[in-house]
Parts: structure tokens; C-alpha cells; sequence
């Protein structure tokens, strides 16, 4: 088995240039035609590696102990999927002489005149890279242990701008949680270098003085007492110099019925995967520095061993707080299409069996204990029969989900919206078939920044901010939001923490079903409190859109700078089944989609 090792700074800030020398011994003899390969993690944007240009960025030297044999550098030009989750890297090619058991290959990462390989520009605590070798043609591969991999710490940047969020928002109390989290440009949790000793200020609705906070980190959490008034708030905070400035998320009542809201994110994998972090550093994050009220590590099931699973279900049991933050087991069950597409499987309890779809049996990844694989309905079928109280949520991210596995008994809700991109049109079709089932979002994220994750700076995967799953539930308690989950009270945001509330006649809420008789009267109502200033509601019946409401469109005059809104939509029951759900725009582009209200017109 080839070992390596890292010799160059234990701290390397985010997509800034740095220099190392990775060292290579073998363990076995590498005969022509044999090949090196360096690898980095499956989403790291970490700089491509050149031989061809010694003056330019991430310039890769190399050589040999062994002096009889030459190397040819094989220019990184794409994914080597092959090799996942250490799939980004380059390949070094034995032309001609040999590599012997006990030498070694000397790799200068950087080396060239401006002195710098590009490091990724997403921070990790532990980052790194792994070595395999092909022993020779037809041969296997032969891999470093995967601990090997953790060589140094990749950190912030210097902040650049102030976001935060308030927790629970709609809790009666007058305690309020706050979370800040200094960000640099690349959205980062920013590093101290600029912002020893900041404070900053907080005002209620950007004219009552609250409080001033002391920056003691890049993400911190603080307690403020605020006077509940029945009124919806906004807090600002600003530094005194200028340099920062944010406002938070809307708080305020709770909804029509007493329901309070919650934002989570349950779907982001760990570097027991093809991951970034480790579970318990991850539910950190979702805490602090995202502002989540709930979330799960997802990591996928065809990458994950006992040991992993073990890991994941302490860290999710330590992050779960009754009335602070509440965590789910599960895993990202990612079979293929034509077997389920991928789906969330999450566990109403501290464990639970993880059924896989495959196992993962390369070298590359964590090594599996068995060759069982199962479709989504013998997964289903089994965690059923051994009396397991869970839930699966479809989702499209490598595969998509396949509505023909759909059981309405263990499905509630369809990722609508994910780092990947906005899958509207697909959810569409799925209720167009007549699958009834709430919208959620998630973020898929592979970044160590669950609930508010970003594109990186050489985005290779992602196209759009993460999305959220909005809790309607009574309070934050696994046995609430999971009851809550399961009666579809749930809405997607693509990011932004916009209040939302969607009923019909005052007594059925987003995503109940209603049997009425046909020509009965429907008026549905929505109120919108937005994090951004309010664009417009838009009011669906079967994906058709019948109604478009402005803050003063039937006046004539539209007005900016709206956020907090309300109308109605007025209906009559038609026959057989239609569902009617509304979206809330923001003028920036933020969105939140209600689960649909499921009308039975009777005859």
C-alpha cells in the first residue's frame, strides 16, 4: 500500500496561493504502463494541476528516487469518476523504467514563479489529498488509507460583510436567539484577522437600540431580550466604522392556529462520504452559523460502513436539544434511477438500520461489509416489516427520484429545491400524476456549510444557493416536527427564512386533504412575512396559475419596499381531485413554495 505525506502550512486560507511538497512511498512495484494518481475530494475546486507552465499557477514538479524511471505528467482535464469521492485530481504515467517497493515520488505542488497552487476556496478542517497506484496494466488499484488524507486545515478569508438569523422565530418568549456569522467574499465563516474586538449594535427595526454584541469568532450565537409586542420584527446590526451591516429574518406571532415555524435542512453529506467535515462539526454549523432550528447528516448509504453509521447517529444524538435545535439519523439512500432514484431516509429515533442500495466495493471509498443491494420498495418493505418508525423524501441531486416507488405511507415531501437547481418541472409532473405530497427543500450540500451553503469559486457541480424545509409544528421537539412533517405542514424556501401561512376557509393549512361538495365556496388565504422585500403571490389550482397578488396592483400603483402581505383567492369546489398551493417572491429572487391544499370536489 503507498503512504504520503504533507509537508507545507497547517492552516491555508480559502483560495489563496500556498506551496507543498507531498512525498510517495510505495509499497509494491510500479511497472510501465503503471500509474500514479493524486487525488483531491469529490467537490473541491482546489486549483488543476499543470506541468506545462512553469510560470503559471499550480505548477506541479515532480520526481522520482528511483533514477531509472520517467514519469509522464497526464494533464487533469476532467473528473476521474472512477475514483470517487476522490475524484478531482491528475495522474502520473510509469513510461519507461520502474518504480521499486520502498521508493519514492517527490511532488512540488506550487512550485512555479508566482508560487502558488490555488487552494479551494470553501474551508475544511481537515483537507487534504490520497494517493493510489496501478501496480500495472489490468491490475487494481491500490490506495492510501483514507486517514493519511487529513494533511491541513483550509480557513476563512478576511470577513467581508455580516449575516444573521434569528431562531424560532415565532416563539412567545421574550428571549430571543440570535445568531452572526462573519462571512468573507467566498461565504466562508471569516477568520479573525480583520475583526479582533468588533462590536456590533443591534436595533429593533433599525431604530430601537437593543443591545451591542462582541465578535469573539466567525460564528457566533447571543441572547437578547425583546418585549413580545403581537408584531412582526426585524433586527439590524451595524459596526460603528461602517464596515458591517445586515438585518436578520422576519420574527413575530405565531401563524393562524398557534403553529410556530421552523427552518431546517435535512439533506448534506460528510466527508464519510464525498463529504466535507464531520458529522458533529457539520450539525455545529447548521446551528450557529446557518440559524437552523433542525437538520440531519445525510451521507450516502453506499459510502458509509458500521463504523461511519455509528459515528453519525452519536453526533446527531449529541446535536439534539428539545426546544433548541432538533436532529434526525439518516442517510442518502442513492440508488439508481430504474431501482428508486435518490431519496432521504431519516429515523424517528437516536438509530436505525442502514439498507443499502449498493455497496460500494471500490477501493476509493469507505470499504462495504456486504454485497446486498436493494431496490427503494424492498428498502421500504424491510425498514417497514422491522417496525421502524421512518420517513423518505425523493429528491433529485445525482440520480432522480422515481415517482413509481412512491408510498404514501413513508413519503411526505419532495425536495423541490437544492444546491443543484430548482426542480419545479418535476414536481409538477408528479402531482400532475396525482401523487399527493408536501414540498420541502434542502440543500444537498458537500461543503461543511449545511443550511447555508453557496456556489464555491470555480463551481464544477452547483448552480444556485441551497433550499430550505419551513416546519409548521407546535414546537421544536422531534415528535412535533415530525408529526408536522408527516401532515405536509411543511413549505420550501430557496434560502431566505420567509414566514408563510396558506389555508383554506380558516380551517384546513397547506397540505391537508379536503372532501367538499362540488360548487361549495373556497377562499384561500395567504400571509407572506419575507426575509427581502416582497415581490408578488402567485396562486396555482393543478399547476395552472390563476391569480397574481401585488401590494397595490388593483390600485395601480405598485409600492417597494413591501414585506409583509396578505390576500385571498377565491374558488369553487370542482369535481374530483385539484390542489391549489401558492409561491411567494421576493424581488431578489427568494421564493417559497406552500404545500398544496388537496381539494376532493364530491358529487
Amino acid at each position: 500500500m503507498p503512504k504520503i505525506k504533507y509537508s507545507g502550512p497547517e492552516k491555508i486560507t480559502a483560495n489563496q496561493l500556498f506551496q507543498c511538497v507531498l512525498t510517495v512511498e510505495f509499497g509494491e512495484d510500479i511497472h510501465p504502463g503503471g500509474e500514479i494518481y493524486i487525488g483531491a475530494r469529490h467537490t473541491s475546486d482546489i486549483g488543476r494541476a499543470q506541468n506545462d507552465n512553469p510560470a503559471g499557477d499550480n505548477y506541479t514538479a515532480f520526481s522520482a528516487s528511483n533514477p531509472s524511471a520517467r514519469l509522464r505528467f497526464v494533464k487533469a482535464t476532467g473528473q476521474h469518476w472512477d475514483k470517487c469521492p476522490w475524484d478531482s485530481g491528475f495522474l502520473l504515467e510509469v513510461v519507461e523504467g520502474g518504480l521499486r517497493k520502498g521508493d519514492t515520488l517527490t511532488l512540488t505542488l506550487g512550485a512555479g514563479g508566482r508560487g502558488g497552487f490555488r487552494a479551494q476556496s470553501f474551508s475544511e478542517f481537515k483537507s487534504g489529498f490520497r494517493v493510489g497506484v496501478l501496480p500495472q496494466k489490468g491490475a487494481e488499484w491500490i490506495v492510501s488509507p483514507v486517514e493519511e488524507s487529513r494533511m491541513f486545515e483550509v480557513t476563512g478569508a478576511e470577513a467581508a460583510r455580516v449575516r444573521a438569523y434569528v431562531k424560532d422565530i415565532n416563539n412567545p418568549g421574550t428571549e430571543k436567539t440570535l445568531c452572526v456569522k462573519m462571512e468573507d467574499i467566498y461565504f466562508n465563516t471569516a477568520s479573525m484577522k480583520n475583526i479582533a474586538g468588533l462590536r456590533l449594535d443591534v436595533l429593533l427595526d433599525d431604530t430601537e437600540y437593543v443591545g451591542t454584541l462582541d465578535i469573539t469568532a466567525g460564528a457566533t450565537m447571543h441572547t437578547l431580550r425583546i418585549p413580545c409586542d403581537g408584531k412582526w420584527h426585524t433586527l439590524s446590526l451595524a459596526s460603528a466604522d461602517g464596515r458591517f451591516f445586515c438585518r436578520t429574518n422576519p420574527f413575530g406571532p405565531g401563524l393562524s392556529d398557534g403553529l410556530r415555524v421552523f427552518f431546517g435542512d435535512l439533506h448534506a453529506q460528510s466527508d464519510l462520504c464525498d463529504g466535507t467535515n464531520r458529522p458533529g462539526e457539520i450539525y455545529e454549523y447548521a446551528k450557529i452559523a446557518a440559524g437552523l432550528d433542525l437538520a440531519a447528516v445525510t451521507s450516502h448509504d453506499c459510502m458509509i460502513n458500521a463504523a461511519a453509521w455509528q459515528e453519525i447517529t452519536a453526533a446527531t444524538k449529541a446535536a439534539n436539544e428539545p426546544g433548541k435545535f432538533v436532529a434526525f439519523p439518516g442517510y442518502e439512500w442513492s440508488g439508481p434511477h430504474k431501482d428508486g432514484g435518490d431519496n432521504n431516509i431519516l429515523f424517528n429515533a437516536d438509530d436505525g438500520p442502514v439498507v443499502h442500495s449498493f455497496v460500494s466495493c471500490d477501493p476509493w471509498g469507505i470499504p462495504g461489509e456486504s454485497d446486498e443491494k436493494h431496490d427503494l420498495r424492498e428498502t421500504i418493505a424491510k425498514l417497514k416489516k422491522d417496525g421502524h418508525d421512518f420517513m423518505v423524501i425523493p429528491h433529485c441531486g445525482g440520480r432522480l427520484a422515481n415517482f413509481d416507488f412512491f408510498d404514501p405511507e413513508v413519503m411526505h415531501a419532495f425536495e423541490i429545491h437544492s444546491c443543484h437547481r430548482n426542480f419545479e418541472v418535476v414536481w409538477r409532473e408528479v402531482v400532475r400524476r396525482g401523487v399527493k405530497i408536501g414540498l420541502c427543500g434542502g440543500s444537498d450540500d458537500h461543503r461543511g456549510a449545511m443550511g447555508d451553503c453557496s456556489l464555491s469559486a470555480r463551481d464544477l457541480y452547483y448552480s444556485t444557493h441551497c433550499g430550505l424545509i419551513c416546519v409548521c409544528a407546535e414546537e421544536l421537539t422531534r415528535a412535533a416536527i415530525w408529526e408536522a412533517i408527516r401532515k405536509r405542514h411543511i413549505y420550501a424556501t430557496n434560502g431566505p427564512h420567509i414566514a408563510l401561512d396558506f389555508t383554506l376557509n380558516s380551517l384546513h393549512r397547506m397540505g391537508e386533504e379536503v372532501s367538499l361538495p362540488t360548487g361549495a365556496a373556497l377562499e384561500f388565504t395567504c400571509r407572506t412575512v419575507t426575509h427581502g422585500f416582497f415581490d408578488r403571490l402567485e396562486f396555482y389550482r393543478n399547476n395552472t396559475l390563476e391569480k397574481i397578488a401585488c401590494y397595490g396592483f388593483e390600485r395601480g400603483s405598485l409600492e417597494n419596499q413591501i414585506t409583509d402581505f396578505e390576500d385571498v383567492f377565491a374558488d369553487t369546489v370542482q369535481p374530483g381531485l385539484n390542489f391549489y398551493y401558492v409561491k411567494a417572491l421576493q424581488t431578489d429572487g427568494g421564493t417559497a413554495w406552500s404545500s398544496p391544499i388537496f381539494v376532493l370536489g364530491l358529487c
